[in-house]
């Protein structure tokens, strides 16, 4: 019998052909059922049923294009093979179209087992029909042609056809009885039926086979079944979960507006809930532009749905009824539908109205916030501004401010003699006084009970006591009430932000304890806080600084390092926190000195360390585009230890880190100290890198920089502040030219304005960090960051570039010649 390759020649050589304008009929059938499947396998991105769609209508067209191509033959002998290579087509394409149907009817998960007895069967029979005789048997001639005659194995796929049809219909009528009525799973079930039935009425092309002398046009049914199938998978297909089946499953589950947009954007579904609280009968189709501005655009979609935590839901302000309507509140939580590529296809929103539950939470909170009897602010906006204070004085060393608790004494007395309403009133007397004797830009707020709180910005301790002085004065002024002449006083507590503090709660209990110890000697006077003071706390903190390293207390908290000429996130920063039970989240600042004092701030670095390699894989692992970095800072006693190197080196293994991944961060006087400089080289020739933190304070180190085994420099923050004040740039600009004579790697800390960002990115400086992107935030939400790219700062890095080309043309920098490093440092210490 001939092979694939007489075939070949047979359909090359025009000797053999004859014209038969019938064939068109099959040819142009072939070329339409190509054409349907791969317009679904390109529209539905290559999903398990376009798939099979697809492989079903190729072995369709190669049936129907065969039995034109038989038409057109004019040489006996090549019939037979040219037949048998047909009926392998149809054989294969049997057990796909029924795998394809069982899929379509979601009848799939019950028909393993027939779906493969089907591949089987039609596997041999297509052997068979193409390796002996037993399928076809010879020909019997008609009108318009020759028709082959079955052998036994031919009428025992007829029976394998017959059985599948009637599976296949069973199949039909039970999904159709049971997709409830008016739903698109009905629609899609009877449209599906209606495919089938055509399908069916291609069996007109077995009658010749068996003597009936009918005319074989099964191409026509066979059309209609592809187009119309072609159709219901585009429609309602279930290869990505389009809106609309996606709908028939959690619809009736949801609570709460839903909305279900295609990747473009475009509203597919909208329950009623979602109707009734946009203000639209009809949303299908509708732009979610249109609806709810940007916040329903593809791109924010995506971004939303990649958030976690409470980044995961986002707040915006909605007017209905079309602008005309009152302003409400939406929360939006919106999750993608991603196909096999993870490419968002479609995405679910859910809406809910917040309006009033906000509006209860702002009552509480302002109840809180306000004291209703002084009109003060309460103990709670007290608390946050004074925590804005402490982290302002953290990073402003030209920055001080004060705290007075101030209690008036003996107001018992009064409540008991006079009543409590004297009593209000005298509060709401010694509130106006301390509004009268403070500045304009100084807080007073009232803490509790018979106590307040006074806020103020300081040049001094000579400034606080003055305004100490002036305090105690205007409260002891005589008050006139219920005839009565009441001679009032106040004890008053005073903390500073000499001492170092890792919050506000810190600092009101010190200025608490102190009053108190006013109290305790008879009132009527101040006390500020002092060594004495502080150490008694000292040893509670110690103890407790040993018990949060056996309950894992610290946490590791991470600041992203951008790249600003990539507009990307390039790494972390890790940072310490201690999660006090009772102080709540503490920085550094109120421990890490004390820690060092004590012994301890190796096995909090080591802490932090391991912590940051482990998460520094779980980054990485979830951003596989780029190498992120991740920083460290190690103090001078990490470094001492003999066993360091080799800890780091297991530390990189165990978590499948690149060394050069990681970064050791330490202080310029460390990096100075001889001895370490040999642990620093180690550190260097195992690859890790090594960065000089706060670079710029040691100006002695310029000189011997380049002895030292580093790669990275950190510019100090108070040189980042300047950068954008009068000859401020000069320190940064010979810093630069350092960086890039030696080939090392600058990163400017502490950038906290958008302007300070642009001039850093003009003068040639690559790596940022600072408040401006973010304050170290906690994994999840660094996480949620990376895997962004841009970190989800694009509308920082819009506000650096706008606010470039914003600036007139003369006004903008112009970039210096090149200069030499030895006049770069020449400017810097001031010779030129």
């Amino acid at each position: 019998m001939p092979g694939a390759s007489t075939l070949l020649e047979a359909f090359l050589d025009p000797a053999r052909y004859h014209f038969d304008p019938s064939s068109l009929w099959n040819f142009g059938a072939a070329a339409l059922i190509v054409a349907c499947g791969a317009g679904v396998l390109y529209w539905e991105r290559g999903g398990k049923v376009s798939r099979l769609f697809a492989g079903a209508t190729a072995l369709l067209a190669l049936w129907s294009a065969g039995r034109g191509a038989a038409r057109l033959l004019n040489d006996p002998a090549m019939l037979q093979p040219l037949w048998q290579w047909v009926y392998l087509g149809g054989m294969l394409a049997l057990p796909l179209l029924y795998q394809f149907s069982v899929m379509m009817l979601r009848t799939d998960t019950r028909r393993g087992f027939a779906i493969r007895l089907n591949w089987l069967i039609g596997a041999v029979i297509a052997a068979a029909a193409v390796g002996s005789g037993a399928v076809i048997i010879g020909f019997r001639e008609y009108a318009w042609g020759p028709e082959p005659v079955l052998g036994p194995v031919g009428y025992a796929a007829m029976v394998w056809l017959g059985t599948m049809m009637i599976a296949v219909t069973v199949d039909a009528i039970r999904a159709l009885r049971k997709a409830p009525r008016g739903t698109l799973e009905r629609q899609r079930v009877v449209l599906f039926m209606v495919a089938i039935a055509c399908l069916f009425a291609g069996v007109v092309d077995f009658l010749p086979f068996m003597g009936f002398d009918v005319y074989p046009a099964a191409f026509v049914p066979v059309s209609v079944f592809v187009v119309l199938t072609g159709g219901i998978t585009l429609r309602y297909g279930l290869v990505n979960v389009t809106p609309e089946l996606a709908t028939q499953e959690i619809v009736g589950l949801v609570r709460g507006a839903l909305l279900i947009l295609d990747r473009d954007g475009i509203v597919r579904f909208g329950n009623a809930e979602a109707a009734a609280l946009l203000g639209r009968k009809d949303l299908a189709g509708v732009q979610g532009r249109e609806l709810m501005g940007d916040a329903l655009s593809p791109e924010q979609l995506a971004h939303l749905a990649r958030a976690e935590g409470r980044e995961a839901e986002k707040e915006i302000l909605f007017q209905s009824g079309r602008r005309t309507g009152p302003v409400r509140d939406l929360a939006l939580t919106a999750s993608a539908v991603r196909d096999r590529r993870h490419r968002d296809v479609a995405f679910v929103c859910l809406l809910r109205d917040v309006t009033d539950a906000k509006r209860i939470q702002q009552q509480r909170w302002t109840e809180g916030l306000r004291d209703s009897l002084t009109g003060l602010p309460g103990r709670a906006m007290f608390l946050e501004l004074l925590d804005n204070s402490v982290k302002r004085a953290a990073e402003a060393r030209d920055y001080d401010f004060a705290v007075c608790f101030v209690g008036v004494d003996r107001l018992n007395v009064v409540n008991e003699d006079l009543g409590y309403s004297a009593g209000d009133q005298v509060l709401a007397e010694v509130a106006r006084r301390l509004r009268r004797t403070s500045r304009a830009q100084d807080v007073v707020a009232r803490i509790g009970g018979d106590e307040f709180g006074i806020l103020l910005e300081t040049s001094g301790s000579e400034e606080v006591q003055r305004f100490v002085a002036r305090l105690m004065e205007s409260v002891r002024a005589p008050l006139n009430l219920a005839d009565h002449d009441l001679h009032l006083s106040a004890s008053i507590g005073v903390a500073e932000s000499t001492w170092t503090y890792g919050g506000g709660a810190e600092v009101l209990r010190d200025a608490g304890m102190a009053m108190y110890r006013v109290k305790q000697n008879g009132g009527g006077d101040a006390h500020f806080v002092t060594r004495g003071d502080r150490g008694m706390q000292r040893t509670r903190l110690e103890s407790d600084m040993h018990r949060a390293l056996e309950q894992n207390e610290f946490r590791v908290f991470y600041q992203p390092v951008m790249d600003i000429s990539d507009r990307r996130v390039a790494g972390f920063e890790a940072l310490v926190r201690w999660q006090h039970p009772e102080r709540g989240l503490m920085l550094p600042g109120a421990f890490i000195e004390l820690a060092e004092q004590i012994g301890i701030a190796r096995q909090i670095d080591t802490f932090v360390l391991e912590h940051a390699c482990a998460d520094l894989a779980r980054f990485q692992e979830a951003t596989r585009d780029r190498r992120l970095t991740m920083s460290v800072n190690m103090a001078e006693g990490c470094l001492r230890d003999p066993t360091f190197i080799e800890r780091v080196g297991a530390l990189l293994a165990r978590n499948g880190l690149e060394p050069a991944s990681l970064r050791i961060e330490v202080l310029e006087r460390v990096a100075m100290i001889g001895p370490l400089r040999g642990t620093l080289a180690r550190l260097r020739g195992l690859g890790v890198g090594v960065a000089v933190d706060d670079f710029g304070t040691g100006y002695s180190s310029l000189s011997r920089l380049h002895e030292l085994p580093v790669s990275v420099l950190k510019v100090d923050r108070e040189f980042v502040r300047g950068i954008t004040a009068a000859g401020g740039e000069k320190i940064i600009n010979a810093i630069i030219a350092l960086a890039q004579s030696l080939g090392l790697t600058l990163v400017a800390e502490g950038a906290s304005q958008a302007r300070e960002v642009r001039r850093l990115s003009d003068l040639g400086c690559r790596y940022v960090q600072g408040f401006y992107f973010s304050q170290p935030v906690p994994f999840e939400q660094a996480l949620a960051s990376a895997r962004q790219g841009d970190g989800g700062f694009g509308e920082k890095f819009k506000e650096v570039s706008a606010g470039w080309l914003a600036t007139p043309a003369a006004a903008r920098p112009v970039q210096p010649a090149p200069a030499t490093l030895g006049s770069r440092l020449g400017r810097f210490f001031g010779l030129h």
